[in-house]
């Protein structure tokens, strides 16, 4: 009996990081309430605007940033680390140019937007911190909580 080909493998592996994104995205969801209350309150509904925004961004991030990395670990392993950082690069500076394109728009107020990515961001990656799991015994997140 022959052992399957690694790509059969890599397969049928379940996308860890694809978990944890979505555990993020989920977590992004119960504080939105709460960024954007902040934020309508604060800088009425120019923030409101900005922040709703500046969510959908950070959402975003988190799940290109997994595809690209499960992506990545199917096609080449020895490349996931370069695509990561080099992928960290190009998605920190697509919001930033992001948020340079929709600085001239009347109704986007800019420092709520940098602040909610850059807020939310640190935020939920600290508080995930807590579910993920950093053994090979249970990689993604933590046993019990998916």
């Amino acid at each position: 009996m022959t052992a399957p080909a690694t790509t059969d493998l890599a397969e049928s592996d379940p996308a860890y990081e694809g978990q944890i994104a979505g555990d993020l995205v989920r977590r992004l969801l119960i504080v939105s309430p709460a960024v954007l209350l902040v934020a309508g309150v604060v800088r009425g509904v120019d923030g409101l605007i900005s922040a709703a925004i500046g969510l959908v961004l950070v959402a975003l991030n988190f799940l290109l940033a997994a595809r690209l990395i499960s992506y990545t670990a199917r096609r080449s392993p020895g490349a996931v680390m370069g695509v990561v950082l080099g992928g960290y690069i190009v998605r920190i500076g697509l919001l930033f140019a992001i948020a340079l394109a929709l600085e001239n728009v009347s109704w986007i107020d800019i420092p709520v937007l940098v602040l909610t990515i850059a807020i939310v961001h640190l935020a939920l990656l600290t508080w995930e911190m807590r579910h993920v799991s950093l053994t090979l015994g249970f990689p993604g997140l933590k046993p019990g909580r998916q």
